[in-house]
C-alpha cells in the first residue's frame, strides 16, 4: 500500500498578490518562508514577532505589520493563514477572513479543527 499524504495540496494563484499571515512564531515563518518561494506579495501581522522570524522578515524585506489582530487586516487578501498558535485567535482571524467574501483560509493551530 502506497504511503497516503497528510494534507491536501492546493494550488491558488497569489502572483502579485497580497497574502496575509498572522503570527509570532514558528508556525507563522513556516508559512513564510514557503510563500517566498511564489511572487505574492506577502503581509504579516505580528506584534512581537520572534527574533528569528523578524531578521528574516527585514532580510528578505518581507511587509510586517506590528499590530494585533483586527478583522480589516484580511481585507484584500486572496488567502489567508491564521498561524498564531493560539486556537481561540485563529478562530477570529478565519472568520474575520470568510467574512470577506469567502476567502481561502487556513489556520494550522493543530488544536483547533477549521473546515
Amino acid at each position: 500500500m502506497t504511503e497516503q499524504l497528510t494534507v491536501f495540496p492546493a494550488f491558488f494563484r497569489v502572483a502579485q498578490k497580497c497574502v496575509a499571515v498572522f503570527g509570532n512564531g514558528d508556525e507563522a515563518f513556516a508559512k513564510v518562508r514557503l510563500l517566498r518561494n511564489t511572487q505574492a506579495d506577502i503581509v504579516l501581522y505580528a506584534d512581537e514577532p520572534e527574533a528569528d522570524l523578524a531578521a528574516y522578515l527585514t532580510l528578505n524585506e518581507i511587509k510586517t505589520v506590528k499590530a494585533a489582530f483586527s478583522p480589516e487586516q484580511v481585507e484584500g487578501a486572496v488567502l489567508v493563514f491564521a498561524a498564531t498558535g493560539d486556537a481561540e485567535q485563529d478562530q477570529l482571524i478565519v472568520a474575520a477572513a470568510r467574512a470577506q467574501k469567502s476567502r481561502p483560509t487556513q489556520s494550522i493551530n493543530p488544536s483547533s479543527a477549521i473546515s
